[in-house]
């Protein structure tokens, strides 16, 4: 079966960000986030699995990196990238494997998310910028490819994925690629490293890149021409896409859980889809 119907069929799923920026992130009361490797250690995937069977979920989303500069899972290049030691930033633990074999119990497919500008996140630790060679506080992500080296910086982040890839394989069914940012100098061109990262180690997996909120007055389009689902995030459920295609891609939609929470709602959400 086509990857696009089989996850047409799925239906729906839930996000999850997960990620670690201690002393960054003070609103999370309560939790210890001073251990990357203690916080991942700690994640129950045989609860996460039954609870998204009990609810009917049929995929899962989780964040490889987004924002600080731990990663879920080892990573050679990326070590090799900022100059550090063995699970200082990487967790020993490789969650994603733990994830699929938990999952797999109960036919719901594992999906990943991916921040293609991490770096040039207020979050990300200043030392590890400045090892990136990313100098000086940016205001905002407009032309910050070209103000810092891009083609180097793509390059090496493109192996930082591409090691992923190369492990997972066929267990990832979807790849969510964050902050494909125009305003920040990506182009197709660019963004076609990360395509072909993934699709030569698993050709069926689902690509989308996500360039910004979907305002009132948009609507659902396929971004680029090689992107197999939508990628944009709403706030709430006032619109409906008409179909479940968008010129070839999956429509798809990224909407929060019902918590009134705004710090939470923007870590915990939902994927939502409507489709004829």
């Amino acid at each position: 079966m086509d990857m696009k119907e089989y996850m047409r069929q799925k239906r729906w799923g839930i996000f999850n960000h997960y990620i670690c920026t201690p002393g960054r992130y003070e609103h999370f009361g309560g939790t210890d986030l001073s251990d990357w490797n203690k916080t991942v250690d700690s994640f129950d995937v045989e609860k996460l699995a039954y609870t998204l069977h009990e609810l009917g979920a049929g995929y899962y989303f989780i964040t490889l990196i987004h924002g600080s500069e731990y990663v879920l899972g080892p990573n050679e290049a990326y070590e090799k990238y900022l100059r550090v030691n063995k699970g200082e930033l990487c967790s020993h633990s490789d969650l994603v494997n733990d994830l699929h074999t938990a999952l797999t119990k109960y036919g719901i497919d594992l999906c990943l998310y991916f921040n293609c500008m991490s770096p040039f996140n207020y979050c990300y630790g200043e030392k590890y910028r400045n090892t990136l060679g990313i100098k000086g506080e940016l205001k905002g992500q407009f032309d910050v490819l070209t103000i810092n080296d891009g083609e180097t910086f793509i390059a090496n982040w493109t192996e930082f994925l591409r090691e992923y890839a190369e492990r997972y394989r066929s267990k990832i069914k979807m790849w969510w690629l964050d902050s494909c940012y125009e305003r920040s100098g990506y182009t197709p061109e660019l963004l076609a490293k990360y395509r072909d990262a993934i699709k030569t180690s698993n050709s069926s997996a689902l690509i989308a890149y996500n360039k910004d909120m979907l305002h009132p007055s948009d609507r659902l389009v396929k971004y680029m021409e090689y992107e197999d689902f939508t990628c944009r995030e709403k706030v709430g459920l006032d619109y409906f896409p008409k179909s479940g295609d968008v010129d070839g891609s999956l429509t798809h939609l990224l909407i929060p859980l019902g918590i009134k929470n705004r710090i939470l709602r923007s870590v915990v959400r939902a994927r939502y889809r409507v489709y004829e």
